[in-house]
């Protein structure tokens, strides 16, 4: 099976999660592979890294095309990259799983905006992964199933940040 999981930029924080979902991956014999839509931070000075970063800038879908998952990793559904790549699922029958953090209080919300959201986006997702339960109870109040939402998305590596910071020479 072929995974796929793309971010805007790949940060220390994202690197965790990337990490163990190609751990997972491993254990059962799926490839995964990450990509970053922009290059403006390429270099990853938390460890040894490689990505593919998309040199068709926010379009994702020659990527897509190319790698051609049989599940994406979605973030979110606010950006144009993120509902170019729902839609690519949609149409080659491919897995999409929204990547969350977003809760109800995070900001004001407009009855109307929140239908759209719901109808344009969140009920053509497969299933979730997202931080907690207020994440969780947030997307089923769009109208995911709760047996489609998955909490783990808020993993960080905690050793990168318990591990002292040199001293500038």
């Amino acid at each position: 099976m072929r995974l796929g999981i793309f971010f805007h930029n790949i940060g220390g924080y994202h690197l965790a999660r990337i990490r163990a979902a190609d751990a997972a991956c491993t254990q059962r014999g799926w490839y995964l592979q990450a990509a970053q839509i922009q290059a403006s931070t390429i270099e990853h000075p938390w460890g040894d890294f490689s990505a593919t970063v998309l040199t068709t800038g926010p379009d994702v879908r020659p990527w897509l095309d190319d790698w051609n998952p049989d599940v994406l990793f979605v973030p979110g559904w606010g950006f144009t990259y993120s509902r170019q790549a729902l839609r690519w699922c949609q149409r080659q029958g491919k897995r999409a799983i929204a990547m969350s953090e977003s809760k109800y209080d995070d900001e004001p919300r407009q009855w109307w905006r929140e239908s759209l959201k719901s109808w344009l986006y969140i009920r053509h997702f497969d299933g979730a992964i997202v931080g907690g339960q207020q994440h969780k109870a947030y997307l089923e109040r769009l109208g995911m199933a709760a047996h489609r939402i998955f909490l783990g998305y808020d993993a960080v590596d905690n050793d990168h940040f318990a591990a002292p910071v040199p001293s500038p020479p």
